[in-house]
């Protein structure tokens, strides 16, 4: 991997200036010149019926890619943006006009998750640079986030009510209302569909199967603990506080969210 792009951890190498124009441009003449022969694409054949999922790992992707399978029109593809999980994927589906999910989760709760999934929870460096690439992330997704094709979705609506999803207009025609009450089946589903995928029911690379799962398991609980308090410790402060701004900074952009309460404008346009 050229010098250029190591600048950030996965999943932001392919991030550079942090302004996404330049970095875009950047990252198809890398391309170009066969420095990613190996990065999948994620491409809306028809952006009018694509569905694409994209969010910091650790944010609910799993859960809102899948149901969105779940309860999809015949006809309506679903992208499953962990392919990725890149920042600049989501300017290029916004840009074709896909309708774009962009699930979000405070930092701290979203790094402590990653360490342990990638079993450095214990340390220091790993976690500088885990913060350094969620801030990364989210200031270079913030622009993409506009409407009518982007849903900003939190975290802790995606865990509650999944079924909120469908409330966003622009997924009219594109999935069935009827099926979003049928959750319990869903969750017995995807239980089963993960079981035997390496990464989730299953280990790969070393790593035991319930530090990665994106389902609830209380088996990484104590992992989770530390991995908190190494993000929060008084020397990745700096880190941590513009891990935060970063957050914040999405919320400021005009576009429609998905929160507890429903899916709502907010930011420059619901003033």
């Amino acid at each position: 991997m050229p010098a250029i792009r190591r600048r950030f951890a996965y999943p932001c190498a392919d991030l550079v200036t942090l302004h996404p124009g330049i970095d875009l441009t950047l990252d198809a003449a890398l391309h170009r010149l066969g420095a990613t022969p190996h990065r999948p694409v994620l491409e809306a054949v028809d952006p009018s019926r694509t569905i694409a999922v994209i969010g910091f790992p650790r944010s609910g992707n799993t859960f809102a890619a899948k149901w969105l399978e779940w309860v999809a029109e015949p006809g309506t593809t679903v992208l499953d943006g962990r392919l990725t999980h890149s920042a600049l994927d989501g300017h290029r589906l916004t840009k074709a006009g896909a309708a774009v999910v962009v699930p979000v989760r405070e930092p701290i709760t979203t790094c402590a998750s990653w360490l342990v999934r990638s079993d450095a929870y214990g340390s220091h460096e790993a976690a500088r640079r885990t913060l350094r690439s969620y801030t990364a992330w989210y200031r270079a997704m913030a622009p993409a986030v506009r409407p009518p094709n982007v849903l900003v979705v939190d975290f802790e609506a995606l865990t509650t009510d999944l079924s909120m999803l469908t409330h966003w207009q622009r997924l009219e025609g594109l999935v069935r209302p009827e099926t979003a009450s049928s959750l319990p089946d869903f969750l017995e589903w995807l239980v089963v569909h993960l079981s035997d995928v390496p990464g989730q029911g299953m280990p790969e690379a070393g790593v035991p199967a319930h530090q990665m799962s994106s389902l609830p398991n209380d088996d990484r609980l104590s992992m989770n603990e530390l991995a908190t308090r190494l993000i929060t410790s008084p020397s990745l402060a700096k880190e941590l506080a513009a891990a935060k701004v970063a957050f914040d900074r999405i919320h400021e952009c005009p576009g429609t969210r998905m929160t507890t309460e429903g899916v709502h404008a907010f930011g420059r346009s619901a003033r």
